[in-house]
């Protein structure tokens, strides 16, 4: 897989999880834990996928907004410093 695709993944299973445990209703009680267990271990899994290549900083970055002759920027930068 892409590691942008990872990243976004990672970032975005908690509130998936979170999401499908609201909507379970009257049965939180009894799939939740084993929902939340099964999405740790897909967040875990997410993170050995995208540490597994670290061989240089991922950088992703796009503009976001622009103001005369002003840009902004938004965007991920995963490096040895933020990966230990």
């Amino acid at each position: 897989m892409d590691s942008l695709i990872n990243l976004c993944s990672l970032l975005l299973l908690p509130l998936i999880t979170a999401v499908l445990i609201i909507a379970l209703g009257k049965y939180r009680w009894r799939l939740a834990p084993a929902f939340a267990v099964i999405s740790a271990f897909g967040a875990l899994l997410l993170t050995f996928s995208v540490l597994k290549d670290f061989l240089e900083p991922l950088r992703f970055s796009w503009e976001w907004i622009t103001l005369d002759e002003h840009k902004f920027y938004i965007g991920f930068l995963l490096d040895s410093a933020a990966a230990t």
